[in-house]
């Protein structure tokens, strides 16, 4: 007699399926019911849809060692496919996205009956040139409404249009993990901080709409802030470039001229205006990342010259000091990181490190000497933080050191952990103005993937 899988004890069930790959195991899910109520949590409890060791690779060291033993379901690759890159992984992300859109629209209770089984899910949000002009990827996400864990990556799309996320969505009263990166709308994020009640741990480095060349005219894929475009549409449609509001991209004022041949990335301004909506009652790791100016009078780049939105940078460092502020009764580690900004070309002549080394210092690291380091010597208490990390701030040939020693007595005289690393440089396109394809989505070359 042939005995069929069902029949099997849970626990050797169990243990034969942890030896299956994600696609195995959506083949026996259809098996029987009995099997199908065993599978189903296993493929959908934790959804991690980057490449196998991608976290052990790119992120930093300090950054693994503070989310600790995190289980990472990574999908693993088919015998004899070891040299699968990770556009396929990309792949797989754009396929689970446009599957939940299609169920969004389609049978929004059976997306339902999925999302519900999540509690982790870190993928990249590519769109990648697709026939349905208009997207409502950012939408899906409210529907997982049992997340503890949420990992976005967002690439730019110049191909289609999104609807803007609906922000009256009911909260992710669960989470407790949120590390956003790169192209994300606004709201979203915005959406994610009303979780503030149960998140532990926020990770943020987000950037704004990217602006092209003036070099391409009338042709430009995308133009700064009061720019007047003779053949733009008057539409009242509901979709948006990117999901961002009208009143969004209103907040850029025109009296910064950012109608230049290159505009490097700007921060995304993502912190409300009131935080009082935002209970943060459990944060206690806070890790704030942007993109910062380089100094070009250092080295041989004085040729090359990007415009770099100071009022954005300026802002956001602003608002940087007041979340700080908002959460530092609870803050146990707190980690501020700049990206040295540089164009694609560097990549052919530097490394990373070199390049932080040869560059480092700029005008970005002298707006957080003002902005931000005045709160952090300031005589308060903090009574639960122990460590304060720097990336990419206040470091290079150029750095001065008596900055650093002070604010590192200042805090060690507190019992805090004071550390100043290099980081990762940001490289972008001069001509799209967006940033280079890279693993977490901010532009950092693969020589700067390790722990700098």
């Amino acid at each position: 007699m042939t005995s069929r899988l069902g029949d099997l004890p849970i626990e050797l069930f169990l243990n034969i399926t942890s030896f299956l790959r994600h696609e195995d195991l959506s083949v026996l899910v259809r098996v029987s019911k009995a099997v199908h109520r065993v599978i189903q949590p296993l493929i959908w409890t934790n959804i991690e849809l980057h490449p196998p060791e991608y976290h052990e690779k790119y992120d930093y060291l300090e950054a693994r060692l503070e989310m600790g033993s995190t289980y990472r379901a990574y999908h693993a690759k088919r015998p004899g496919e070891e040299w699968q890159d990770a556009f396929d992984y990309e792949q797989k992300s754009r396929s689970f996205v446009e599957l939940c859109e299609y169920l969004l629209q389609s049978n929004p209770a059976r997306l339902t009956e999925l999302t519900t089984q999540v509690r982790s899910l870190c993928l990249v949000v590519d769109t990648y040139a697709d026939e349905e002009p208009t997207r409502s990827c950012w939408n899906i996400f409210a529907r997982f409404t049992n997340l503890e864990s949420l990992e976005i990556t967002g690439k730019w799309s110049w191909y289609n249009e999104f609807v803007a996320f609906d922000g009256t969505a009911s909260p992710l009263t669960k989470l407790r993990v949120a590390r956003i990166y790169g192209y994300v709308p606004r709201e979203f994020i915005q959406y994610v901080l009303c979780s503030g009640s149960s998140l532990t741990k926020l990770e943020i480095g987000t950037l704004d709409a990217p602006i092209s060349s003036s070099r391409f005219g009338d042709d430009r894929l995308n133009s700064p802030p009061g720019y007047s475009d003779p053949y733009e549409s008057d539409s009242d449609d509901e979709a948006v470039p990117f999901g961002f509001r009208a009143e969004d991209l209103a907040l850029e004022s025109d009296e910064e001229d950012l109608d230049e041949n290159e505009v490097a990335p700007r921060p995304l301004i993502w912190v409300p205006d009131s935080l009082d909506q935002c209970q943060f009652l459990s944060l206690t790791s806070l890790w704030l990342c942007k993109p910062s100016e380089a100094h070009i009078g250092h080295g041989n780049w004085h040729y090359y010259t990007p415009t770099h939105s100071v009022r954005s940078d300026r802002r956001s460092l602003v608002d940087w000091v007041r979340l700080v502020r908002a959460v530092i009764p609870t803050l146990v580690n707190l980690t501020f990181e700049h990206r040295l900004v540089g164009p694609e070309i560097e990549s052919e002549s530097t490394t990373s490190k070199e390049f932080i080394e040869i560059y480092g210092y700029g005008p970005g690291d002298e707006r957080f000497k003002e902005l931000v380091l005045p709160m952090l010597e300031e005589e308060v208490s903090w009574p639960a933080l122990k460590r304060l990390a720097f990336y990419g701030i206040l470091v290079g040939k150029k750095a001065p050191q008596g900055v650093k020693e002070k604010v590192t007595n200042h805090f060690s005289s507190l019992g805090v952990d004071v550390q100043f690393y290099l980081g990762k440089r940001m490289l972008f396109v001069p001509e799209e103005g967006t940033v280079c394809i890279s693993a977490d989505g901010m532009g950092s070359s693969s020589d700067s993937s390790g722990d700098v």
